[in-house]
């Protein structure tokens, strides 16, 4: 939509302008929604008028979207909207915009429709103000994302419901992207870019070989929990409500068990997930960038998407490239870098409103090679199969296909395929209804570089649909052909039963069950995970030395 625009319907063809049909060819609902945009159009012309009078100088137009120049936010009702009465015409509401005292540089719209947002994406610079008009058939409510919390620029949120007819205006005085969307109706999204024309340079280097005091600024520290027994799970539900409760939680068990916690809790009906936000967030905020690794996917991976909350809140969204880049720096160690940058893949996704080849293109940032932006890259894609399919949570991804098991993998760019099908099996065993030899065609058919990854997600998915049963594991991965693809289905099984160090003696006695090659890659596989699982040399030795005699040596080898 835009403002001061002196453009008449009547100068478009016919056939493209909706208002030159014949009003016998429509419904009422449709003579209406055109009304309302005709009525938002004169409001346009009305305001540019009222801000230009006086003067015979042009508006200045700083992109395709035409401004109001100096019109300040008008005053807002309690709810945060300008209501349009009979008392008080739409055309004089926003004109009053123009007429208050001086507070925003200029003056944008956004026009919702049944369609969605409109124009979109708006560029602006910052200190300006988008007006939301609902031009449509409902009430809508726009609002920071993520879903459903709203807590990147907790500012940018109606609070409310605004209903048809009325508008609700934000000044972006904070520089950064900023994605919103329609809090009751999530598949609806856009994006305002309040960028300065002149940037300030980012203070911190996304540089994977810089010390830790390069990024002072994310609080590094790596704590270590008290164990959370699953029957003592009831104890602690009080954390689900109780702020209080949450922060002494945290800091004696951790984000995990407080995920266990509030899942237990939640008895399958996905209410946790708000409340994994709220958990991200806290823990964000005492553990910094941590929090990314010391959480879990359950309750929908509520925990990251508040953990990326919080640190865009903290920071903001200007230098973004360059903070995903840094956002797990903090770590050395491989595997809980992994879990960090995976953190981080669906924290992203989810921002991104499931614009997947947004996320991956910010994934791409990341500077550690490319180890380190699969990891990332893995949390799209798993966010994209587990967080895009929820409409409990109003989350939803237009990156998956009934009829097409391998979308998106078919369409990304190929140096993000390999990623994709490392997640991309656990879609297509619930559209082929867990029929793992049917998965397993589909793996041979992949492109050559992305086969292996495949292999790897079907022993994955294996594992859990049998509950990390070893043996009913190993069967499973019988579908896959001899050789090396069933030697990565394997490994693929026995890591996903070894993300804690309580699952290592689940994991050996896996491996004792394999022989020849596969036992071998088995063994390599779970002695890497150990070492970044028992972090303490002791603790290393004593897993060593429970492996067979013929193994130990490996283990124990620097």
């Amino acid at each position: 939509m835009v403002f001061g625009s002196t453009e008449s319907p009547a100068d478009k063809d016919k056939e493209s302008n909706p208002l030159s049909t014949s009003s016998s060819a429509v419904t009422p609902e449709q003579r209406a929604l055109w009304i309302l945009l005709a009525v938002v159009v004169c409001v346009s012309a009305t305001v540019f008028l009222v801000a230009n009078e006086g003067s015979s100088t042009d508006v200045p137009v700083a992109n395709p979207l035409s401004t109001i120049v100096s019109p300040p936010p008008a005053p807002l009702s309690a709810n945060g909207t300008l209501a349009v009465t009979p008392e008080v015409p739409f055309e004089s509401t926003v004109a009053g915009i123009a007429d208050s005292a001086t507070a925003a540089r200029a003056l944008y719209a956004v026009v919702y429709t049944e369609e969605g947002f409109s124009p979109n994406p708006v560029t602006i610079e910052p200190d300006d103000s988008v007006l939301f008009v609902n031009a449509s058939n409902s009430a809508f409510w726009p609002a920071s994302n993520i879903h459903p919390t709203h807590e990147v620029l907790p500012e940018f949120d109606s609070l409310g419901p605004v209903a048809v007819g009325q508008t609700w205006m934000h000044t972006f005085d904070k520089p950064g992207q900023w994605r919103y969307h329609n809090h009751l109706n999530a598949t609806h999204g856009g994006l305002v870019s309040a960028i300065p024309a002149d940037p300030v340079v980012p203070t911190e280097t996304p540089d994977v070989n810089a010390s830790r005091d390069t990024v002072s600024p994310i609080n590094i520290s790596t704590p270590t929990f008290a164990p959370l027994a699953d029957e003592d799970l009831p104890l602690h539900a009080g954390i689900q409500t109780d702020d209080t409760q949450l922060d002494a939680f945290l800091d004696m068990y951790g984000p995990l068990a407080a995920l266990r916690v509030v899942q237990f809790a939640d008895h399958g009906t996905d209410t946790c997930h708000d409340r994994a936000h709220d958990i991200g967030r806290l823990s964000y905020q005492k553990f910094g960038a941590p929090a990314f690794a010391l959480a879990g996917h359950e309750c929908r991976s509520g925990g990251f998407h508040g953990a990326l909350e919080a640190r865009f809140a903290e920071r903001g969204t200007a230098n973004l490239a360059a903070d995903v880049a840094i956002l797990c720096s903090w770590s050395s160690d491989p595997f809980t870098r992994h879990q960090c940058l995976h953190g981080v893949g669906h924290g992203v996704m989810a921002w991104t409103n499931y614009e997947i080849h947004q996320a991956l293109d910010l994934c791409a940032t990341v500077p550690g090679g490319r180890t380190d932006q699969g990891s990332c890259y893995g949390g799209v894609y798993m966010e994209n199969v587990v967080g895009g399919l929820t409409a409990v949570m109003g989350h939803t991804t237009q990156w998956l296909r009934d009829d097409d098991p391998v979308y998106p993998c078919n369409v990304v760019k190929p140096e993000y395929q390999p990623d994709c099908y490392l997640f991309q099996t656990s879609r297509m065993s619930q559209l082929l209804n867990y029929d793992f030899a049917a998965v397993s065609k589909l793996c041979t058919q992949a492109p050559s570089p992305s086969q292996q990854s495949c292999w790897s997600s079907l022993g994955r998915d294996i594992s859990h649909f049998s509950r990390l049963d070893p043996t009913a594991s190993i069967s499973g991965c019988q579908h896959a052909p001899p050789g090396e693809p069933l030697t990565t289905c394997l490994a693929g099984a026995v890591q996903n039963g070894f993300w804690e160090q309580h699952g290592a003696d689940r994991s050996i006695a896996f491996c004792g069950m394999l022989t020849n090659n596969a036992a071998t890659e088995c063994y390599r596989t779970i002695i890497t995970r150990a070492r970044s699982l028992f972090p303490n040399p002791t603790e290393f030795k004593q897993f060593c030395e429970t492996l067979p005699e013929t193994r130990q040596q490996s283990c124990t080898a620097d």
